[in-house]
């Protein structure tokens, strides 16, 4: 039996790994405890050999439809809010581009005749209000109705953030000890290259890099490495997962050990592992190629959203979510001592599957 290792690591970049970037640097949405995220990353790939690695690279235009600074009509809206509640006006420019101050910040995004997605609705309150909106679909002003319900129904929801990991800034790039770790010619693309989909390298070891870039239409956001947040669009990863399932094939392995962790847990990591249990696993399956899937929780952090339920985007249940499909959780360094440097590991599910 031939064992090949596939570690997806998403968004350990420092847009969410810094808190400090400037506009001019690409901004930052910072992710509470990603400073571990780059270390554990960076060790996984020095002690890996013949390994298969997936990036998945955030790389937003600047006027990204997620972007709060995009809407000139919420930021508005939002400052007055927070005045209202009392936070000094020196703060507010900071404030207001929080995700975590007010708890119904969405827009609504529908197609136009162009297939593009322009915003038709904010969430003001309780209540989705009407708005209106520039020549590239953004919100210039917020309207003193509400819009209907079908309208609510056939929209995109879509969560606003801070600029973060605009395309040929270092808030793009991954965190430093990654970068470290990457063949040289890579780094170089990383540097240089704002236009490719996708980028590849290898190294001397026999590992094989990939990044896959996504959020890269200005009009719709992409949470998940494969599926935009339409659910139907696609980026260029699915054609990566075929080109890898396909070189899995040809070196007549037959079992894969798959393993994902980055940023943030309960958004992109969360929408990707579904994309991999979707897109990639499916090939294996027809390929006959055995498969287990672990999350790497070492790695992973989120962003501190509480739902009453327990459901999306809540973090406290985000392992549970994913561990719902099969995955079992487990450290870069059991992965290290169990697979990737061939001792036994001490971590039971580990050592039960090797």
């Amino acid at each position: 039996m031939t064992t090949a290792n596939i570690v997806f690591l998403i968004d350990i970049q420092n847009g969410f790994a810094r808190y400090d970037l400037t506009p001019e640097q690409g901004g930052s949405l910072y992710v509470p405890g990603s400073e571990h995220s780059g270390e554990a990353s960076a060790r996984l790939i020095r002690n890996a050999s013949n390994t298969v690695f997936v990036l998945s690279q955030d790389f937003h235009p600047e006027n990204h439809v997620s972007f709060m600074t995009s809407h000139p009509g919420v930021l508005t809206l939002r400052k007055n809010i927070l005045r209202a509640q009392g936070f000094p006006e020196a703060e507010l420019d900071t404030a207001v581009l929080s995700p975590l101050n007010l708890p119904f910040d969405d827009i609504l995004l529908q197609q136009d005749v162009y297939g593009r997605f322009c915003a038709v609705a904010c969430g003001v309150g309780h209540e989705w209000r009407a708005v209106s909106t520039d020549e590239n679909g953004c919100i210039t002003a917020i309207l003193d109705y509400e819009i209907p319900t079908d309208v609510v129904l056939g929209a995109l929801r879509q969560k606003l953030w801070s600029p973060h990991g605009i395309e040929g800034t270092e808030s793009a790039l991954f965190v430093p000890p990654i970068m470290d770790e990457l063949p040289q010619n890579l780094v170089a693309a990383l540097h240089t290259d704002n236009h490719s989909a996708v980028l590849k390298a290898t190294d001397d070891r026999g590992n094989t890099f990939y990044v896959a870039r996504k959020g890269t239409r200005p009009d719709l956001d992409s949470y998940g490495l494969a599926t935009e947040n339409d659910g139907l669009s696609k980026t260029k990863a699915p054609e990566v997962f075929k080109a890898i399932a396909s070189q899995f094939k040809e070196k007549g392995v037959t079992r894969v050990k798959s393993f994902v962790g980055g940023l943030a847990s309960n958004f992109c990591v969360e929408f990707s592992d579904t994309d991999i249990h979707n897109e990639f696993f499916p090939l294996l399956d027809l390929l006959k190629i055995d498969y287990e899937a672990f999350l790497l929780t070492d790695i992973s952090a989120g962003i501190p959203i509480v739902v009453p339920s327990g459901a999306w985007p809540d973090l406290a249940t985000t392992v549970k979510r994913m561990e719902s499909k099969g995955k079992q959780s487990c450290s870069t360094d059991d992965v290290i001592r169990s697979t990737l440097s061939g001792s036994r590991s001490k971590h039971k599910r580990l050592e039960a599957n090797a």
